[in-house]
């Protein structure tokens, strides 16, 4: 995959980024040059016929450049490659989240297929049928993320059920509204999460451990400058990441 990602993407520097303006003519990377907007996404086609495309982000937060990635559909690896690039642009910029970026990649990509005359639907718009296999005809399904989904299977499904006598879990729950992330402690994780549906409906847990309080009050001063309120978190992936390789790190050691 990095051997694919190495061949089709390009870094551009300021003055590339402005010839590259005048060929695209985008408003929004427009806004980005002169100062209105801090950064901006993108979606160039190359080929209509043959649907080649370029995918962007641009920055302009310090100095402006730009990443574009080149890609066609279909493509067997095209979405392991956007999310590749969507990874590599958190890492570069901090304040990105990879699945945001790879949601917005993939809308750009709709809009842009949609535009060339194709009908296309997401994953997110098949989900919503209790069948989960409907039969879509002449249409092109481009895979979204959902993220409470996603994350349990990142956290390998790691949701336990009651704790016998004190022991104690310590659990990630995601609010779907507006995607910060509790990391609480408690005996009776499900009842817990029951008692804050009932005040808000769409939290769900989205992992959990045997673990003891402590491990909870170094997650929170890990992330304290990202902490909204009480236990309630601020995170992206990336720090999802760090997480889970604590946890793991935790579970090994303990289980020796």
């Amino acid at each position: 995959m990095f051997d694919i990602f190495h061949e089709r993407c390009a870094i551009l520097d300021s003055a590339t980024v402005l010839e590259f303006n005048t060929h695209w003519e985008s408003s929004e990377l427009h806004n980005v040059i002169t100062g209105l907007c801090k950064e901006c996404y993108g979606v160039f086609i190359l080929d209509d016929k043959n649907i080649k495309y370029q995918l962007a982000y641009f920055n302009g937060e310090r100095e402006l450049e730009g990443i574009v990635l080149e890609l066609d559909f279909p493509f067997e690896k095209r979405d392991k490659l956007v999310f590749f690039f969507s990874d590599f642009l958190s890492h570069r910029y901090k304040r990105l989240d990879t699945i945001d970026v790879f949601n917005t990649f993939q809308h750009y990509t709709r809009s842009m297929l949609e535009r060339i005359g194709h009908l296309t639907l997401s994953s997110l718009d098949i989900e919503k049928y209790k069948d989960r296999n409907p039969e879509v005809i002449g249409a092109l399904v481009i895979p979204m993320i959902n993220k409470p989904t996603f994350y349990k299977d990142y956290f390998g499904n790691l949701y336990l059920d009651e704790m016998a006598g004190d022991d104690v879990c310590v659990y990630l729950m995601l609010n779907k509204n507006n995607n910060y992330i509790k990391i609480g402690k408690s005996k009776k994780p499900r009842f817990r999460e029951k008692t804050l549906q009932a005040e808000e409906p769409d939290i769900e847990i989205i992992a959990s451990w045997l673990a003891p309080a402590y491990i909870e009050k170094e997650l929170h001063s890990k992330f304290t400058e990202k902490r909204m309120r009480g236990e309630w978190f601020d995170l992206l992936f990336s720090d999802l990441k760090i997480i889970k390789d604590k946890m793991s790190e935790y579970i090994t050691l303990n289980n020796k």
